[in-house]
């Protein structure tokens, strides 16, 4: 047999390996890219349905044993019905001097940053129609419900995700009074129970029950306001406020599905139902609604734009307490705002 016959054969086999190898490679490396494009062109919404399947079926063929065992839980999560209580009915009802556009200016091909950047640039911000001085108190004309880990992670149960601060639904006293702040805060008579492990630490009038008639929650503090166990609640029939907030959703027919959830927070004149302010913000989703991108910013106690009196940070620009100014010039030295982010920055 002729060598070289035999060499060439054998260096065409090689090559024709390397060839198909070659091959291989480029093909799986096709299908990696199309897994990545798939994950990369689907949108948010369409992430969270695929995982609920999943999970459906998994809990299907293999369901917990255990009552303690909540990994299918999340199954059972609604979305909020935003007109379910009068409250919310009259949330929606209000008319505002900036209403946001139905077209939102979503286009196709955006991706879940582009929007909430164009969102964001182009529809959040504080927007302040006319202020009012010496106020002593506010009304929250519909309280929030509280939501658990399940609830936060779920794209479509909460309306407001952006609005939404866990603490101040279950303590608004806090969130809301100071010596710079409120004097007193009232809600409607609330379905949130206090955890009875804070008894020892809070006043007894925070777990006392009202009577029949009472249809109101009002509290306030007597005595130093660092100290907390003097946070008083006190039932009533009757308000004292002249001033209130209500807060809505925002929906539209893109937000949710690209991962976004806007919210808008509304100052009133309770005497003449005019509107005095709207905060609006956005948040993006990011697998839960909690320690989420959010605009606008205000980079408070460090860098937050979510934090301990979110509410009132609008509020006390609105419905002015007599030394309103002071809690914003002691809180600005603690101010710190990211160049990179998007969005209006308050001032």
């Amino acid at each position: 047999m002729n060598k070289s016959f035999g060499m060439e054969r054998r260096s065409l086999a090689m090559g024709n390996g390397r060839r198909w190898h070659t091959v291989g490679l480029l093909v799986i490396l096709m299908m990696g890219c199309a897994q990545i494009s798939l994950a990369q062109t689907s949108t948010p919404g369409e992430q969270f349905r695929e995982r609920m399947a999943k999970l459906e079926t998994e809990c299907r063929r293999n369901p917990p044993s255990d009552l303690r065992n909540t990994r299918c839980d999340p199954l059972k999560i609604a979305p909020e019905d935003w007109l379910a209580t009068p409250e919310g009915g009259f949330a929606h009802s209000i008319k505002i001097p900036n209403p946001v556009p139905a077209d939102s200016g979503y286009q196709k091909g955006m991706t879940p940053a582009q929007y909430f950047e164009h969102l964001c640039k182009n529809e959040a911000g504080e927007f302040i129609f006319k202020t009012v001085d010496n106020v002593e108190g506010i009304r929250l004309l519909r309280p929030r419900e509280p939501a658990n880990d399940y609830v936060f992670q779920n794209l479509y149960a909460m309306e407001d995700p952006y609005g939404h601060l866990q603490e101040e639904v279950e303590d608004p006293g806090f969130h809301f009074l100071g010596p710079t702040a409120y004097a007193f805060v009232e809600t409607p008579l609330r379905k949130t129970k206090r955890h009875p492990a804070y008894k020892t630490f809070r006043h007894p009038s925070l777990y006392a029950d009202p009577v029949p008639g009472q249809t109101m929650e009002r509290y306030y503090f007597d005595g130093p306001w660092s100290d907390r166990q003097n946070l008083q609640l006190q039932y009533d029939a009757v308000s004292r406020s002249k001033y209130g907030i209500a807060w809505r959703g925002i929906r539209r027919p893109n937000d949710r599905e690209m991962g976004i959830a806007g919210g808008e927070l509304i100052v009133l004149d309770l005497e003449t139902n005019e509107v005095l302010g709207v905060r609006r913000g956005y948040a993006l989703y990011r697998g839960s609604w909690e320690a989420t991108p959010l605009c606008p910013h205000y980079g408070y106690f460090g860098g937050f734009d979510k934090a301990s009196g979110f509410s009132s940070w609008f509020t006390l620009k609105v419905a002015r307490t007599p030394r309103w100014k002071e809690w914003f010039e002691a809180n600005e030295k603690t101010r710190r705002i990211r160049a990179d982010q998007v969005g209006p920055v308050i001032k």
